[in-house]
């Protein structure tokens, strides 16, 4: 209806199939880029859930024009840009502040891992350093909970093996309320994720009182406080061995 043609049309990014990240012998459908491209373009605005998901897609347009032999309108990027908002997605956070633990932490700390059991998340630097403050005696226990599929790497079973001692939770939990209680348990969130265009679940953590230790990437520098990068964000694994060994000697 000509009602209808003429309101205007805002476009939600929480994803996008331009700059997410793909497996290694992957190849990408460019079929899929081109949908996010023209919808942009018939948008009266497009919105991001950050600036870094912001920015890596419309670096990742110009990547996907240049490959284009011709009729390439100019200045595409800037125009999405032009057009486009950072606006991060709301929550409800109630269930995880509500019932939030003491701050008195007491070793053996409980580590939480609660995102998905996939390739962009990292899963083998995680365990790695988790490896080797194992180790080196140092105490601690491990909550594995996020969402899983049919396939996931296999470091998650070699994790399970190895710290099988240390485990408090390891699998997905259906049940949201379990799954807030464990949030809730724990103490410490970690992430080494090489992708990562908001963070929800890092947020769900951090509401629940669970310290964090982030990569300084991504979008985690928009979501800690400046004044707090120093202390929550590391710059490669060895810093994060580094930064989670002396919060878990206390």
């Amino acid at each position: 209806p000509p009602a209808l043609a003429r309101l205007p049309v805002v476009t939600y990014f929480h994803e996008n199939q331009l700059s997410y990240p793909l497996e290694p012998g992957q190849r990408r459908d460019f079929q899929y880029a081109f949908t996010n491209l023209v919808t942009c373009l018939a948008s009266s605005e497009v919105w991001f859930n950050s600036a870094f998901h912001r920015d890596s897609f419309l670096e990742a347009v110009g990547r996907l024009l240049a490959k284009m032999p011709d009729f390439v309108p100019e200045g595409l990027p800037d125009s999405i840009r032009e057009r486009s908002r950072v606006m991060p997605p709301g929550m409800d956070l109630r269930p995880f502040v509500a019932g939030r633990k003491r701050t008195d932490r007491k070793p053996p700390l409980t580590i939480l891992w609660n995102h998905r059991w996939e390739y962009d998340k990292n899963p083998e630097a995680f365990f790695e350093v988790l490896f080797f403050l194992a180790q080196e005696g140092v105490r601690f226990r491990l909550t594995v909970v996020g969402e899983t599929f049919r396939k996931w790497p296999a470091v998650f079973e070699e994790a399970k093996r190895r710290l099988a001692d240390r485990l408090v939770q390891f699998g997905y939990m259906p049940d949201r309320k379990a799954y807030e209680e464990c949030v809730r348990e724990a103490d410490i969130v970690v992430s080494t994720a090489i992708h990562e265009f908001f963070g929800l679940s890092v947020i769900e953590a951090i509401a629940a009182g669970c310290f964090p230790l982030l990569p300084a990437r991504l979008s985690y520098p928009e979501i800690v406080p400046a004044e707090l990068h120093e202390t929550f964000l590391y710059k490669d694994e060895r810093e994060l061995r580094v930064k989670l060994g002396r919060l878990l000697r206390g």
